[in-house]
């Protein structure tokens, strides 16, 4: 008579599976890093698992670091006229890094991993208004010479002077991204007016995301082979 039940090379590697899948729950995306720019460089909210270096300033043609009283904006003021609507790594003004923890990962899906507000600024010397471009780069590597993902270009317009019109940007990153190392963030930014005499506004950066713990693959596999010596021995 046929026995029905399993042969072992079948159960050694469900058992390993399933090992493996108790030992790393999904956790479901959720902020892991913001910073509100209130008058701050420095991360307010990140998760327990991460380290966030600060705000770092980079390139040049755009002002260091300033922030409005009371707005809290963080703002780029170009007075090189780059014209640049489609902003590159080069065009990066504004970057930090989130590090895990050791023996922790962070994942990021494609849509929501980043997101920011932007504004625009005709000063009174602006005439035809003008256009703000910003994008978000993420990679690797601190000077962002292997890049993991990229958002695509965002646009926002001052039509007059004083005009400041505010958009969140929630875009797509082009790829999903699972990384136990260091992930460096980079915003790039550019313009078409022109002129000097305008800037555009950065506010509340924020990461969605998972930080979870990587299973050793030496425990799953160990739980797998006591799963499996079990199940002999019920046979026997």
């Amino acid at each position: 008579m046929k026995s029905n039940t399993p042969h072992a090379s079948t159960i050694l590697p469900v058992a390993i599976t399933a090992v493996i899948g108790l030992s790393a729950p999904t956790a479901s995306a959720a902020v892991i890093a913001a910073n509100g720019l209130n008058n701050n460089t420095s991360f307010s909210n990140v998760d327990a698992n991460l380290t966030a270096s600060t705000l770092t300033n980079t390139g040049s043609g755009y002002s260091t670091l300033g922030k409005t009283e009371g707005t809290h904006w963080m703002y780029f003021t170009n007075n090189t006229t780059t014209n640049t609507t489609t902003p590159t790594v080069g065009d990066i003004r504004l970057s930090f890094s989130l590090t895990p923890t050791s023996g922790y990962k962070v994942t990021l899906d494609v849509t929501d991993a980043v997101t920011w507000d932007i504004g625009a600024y005709a000063a009174s010397g602006t005439t035809g208004g003008i256009t703000f471009y910003s994008r978000v780069y993420i990679s690797d590597t601190s000077d962002f010479s292997n890049i993991l993902a990229t958002s695509a270009v965002y646009s926002v317009s001052a039509t007059s002077a004083g005009a400041n019109p505010v958009v969140n940007l929630s875009p797509t990153i082009g790829a999903s991204i699972e990384s136990s190392g260091p992930l460096y963030f980079g915003f790039a930014f550019g313009d078409n007016s022109g002129v000097g005499d305008k800037n555009g506004r950065l506010d509340n950066i924020i990461v969605n995301g998972t930080v979870s713990a990587v299973p050793e693959p030496g425990a799953a596999l160990l739980g797998g082979i006591g799963l499996l010596a079990l199940l002999r021995r019920r046979r026997a």
